[in-house]
């Protein structure tokens, strides 16, 4: 079968390999089931910081916000900057968040007494 399209491992246990996907991913994320990780609502909105190589912003910024017809906020950072990054979640209104655990670490590194209560 033809793949639909090809994704890069993290490279968390070596470099980064590519692996491909048939058109079956695309099926998959539209069933009901599929929705479960993120439980996203029609009133949500979604920040996928994940680079478009990897398979978390297909289904994070494509197929599950689709399906549950939720909102997707998409914004330019040139960089990787968790100051930014929690900048932009104090400045619009986003609901979910989804992003690798080491985002995530980097962000709890920040300093959030400037963003009130």
């Amino acid at each position: 079968m033809d793949p639909m399209v090809i994704f890069f491992t993290s490279g968390t246990s070596g470099c980064p390999k590519m692996a491909k996907h048939s058109h079956g991913l695309s099926l998959r994320s539209s069933f009901p089931s599929s929705r479960k990780l993120l439980q996203l609502k029609t009133s949500d909105v979604l920040w996928c910081l994940s680079d478009p190589g990897w398979i978390m912003n297909a289904v994070g910024a494509l197929f599950e916000p689709w399906t549950a017809g939720s909102t997707v906020f998409i914004h330019y950072l040139p960089q990787f900057d968790p100051k930014i990054i929690v900048q932009t979640l104090s400045k619009y209104p986003i609901t979910q968040c989804i992003t690798a655990p080491s985002v995530y670490r980097m962000i709890l590194h920040q300093n959030f007494t400037r963003y009130g209560e």
